[in-house]
């Protein structure tokens, strides 16, 4: 059966069932998976998943539905294709500001990666270099992509930085996406996150010292010549804040391991954050 026609098939299934039942189906059918994601997109609390990786039933068990994000597609695409796994593209690669091309770090790709890859799971997010390589492609990084994996949708985004609204409407005919804040530390250093990390950590009192810890290391880089909506340069600050406000917890090793190990998580479907975001990337 092709995968088509299993997705029609697993809509007639869900429309069968009656109401107050359930329907239970173990499948390593791509078809139905990735229809199954549609439902479970559309209809939220309908459609769960259950990952029976690693899971040893020779000793008591408990399933909990889980979040059908990258890892869990890839091993399901494993499964189902065996060798052939390797071969599967994503639906679209967004390249982002990033030095990977360049053996760099790709720390701007990684926390998107993390951000979205719940809510797209064949979407993947590459550092493709800094603004003017995203804008223009001098590297012929599109050409290279549509080459290796013909269909694959290539999309844009870059930071903000001090561009005007003129530059941005120009850009944005070009379909070159532009984050409304400076930089994605303007998303993962947002008050909400900052404010999620306390309540996480079971001490939400600590919120007003942590948001305090930021508004002075923001004025310091303000004194210090930085722009008024850099959250890049005075990161360090807030991570040494947070450091001493959690001296018994693991925040990682320096300012971005914080940011992606730390902050990145909570922005998540659901918050505002995260919706403000995934419109500036999508437009949605």
């Amino acid at each position: 059966m092709s995968p088509g026609l299993q997705s029609v098939l697993l809509d007639e299934l869900f429309l069968a069932v009656p109401a107050n039942s359930q329907l239970w189906l173990a499948t390593h059918s791509i078809g139905m998976m990735r229809r199954a994601r549609d439902l479970a997109q559309a209809h939220l609390g309908s459609v769960v998943f259950l990952d029976f990786d690693g899971v040893n039933f020779d000793l008591p068990t408990t399933l909990r539905p889980i979040e059908p994000g990258r890892p869990f597609w890839k091993r399901a695409m494993q499964v189902a294709l065996d060798d052939l796994a390797g071969y599967v593209t994503p639906e679209r690669v967004v390249l982002c500001e990033g030095a990977r091309l360049d053996g760099g770090s790709d720390f701007d790709a990684e926390c998107y990666n993390s951000i979205f890859e719940t809510d797209y799971p064949q979407v993947v997010f590459l550092g493709a270099g800094n603004s003017n390589d995203i804008q223009n492609d001098p590297r012929g990084v599109t050409g290279l992509l549509a080459a290796l994996a013909p269909g694959v949708r290539v999309t844009r985004v870059i930071d903000r930085d001090d561009r005007t609204d003129e530059e941005i409407q120009q850009l944005r005919a070009r379909n070159v996406r532009v984050l409304s804040r400076r930089t994605i530390e303007s998303y993962l250093l947002d008050d909400s996150i900052l404010q999620g990390i306390c309540e996480g950590f079971g001490q939400p009192e600590l919120a007003p010292e942590l948001l305090a810890a930021k508004q002075e290391a923001l004025r310091n880089s303000i004194a210090n010549g930085g722009p008024a909506d850099d959250l890049k340069r005075p990161a360090g600050d807030i991570y040494n804040a947070a450091k001493r406000l959690f001296p018994n917890r693991k925040l990682g090793s320096d300012r971005r391991a914080f940011m992606k190990g730390i902050c990145a998580p909570l922005v998540r479907q659901g918050a505002a954050i995260y919706a403000e975001l995934q419109r500036d990337i999508f437009g949605e």
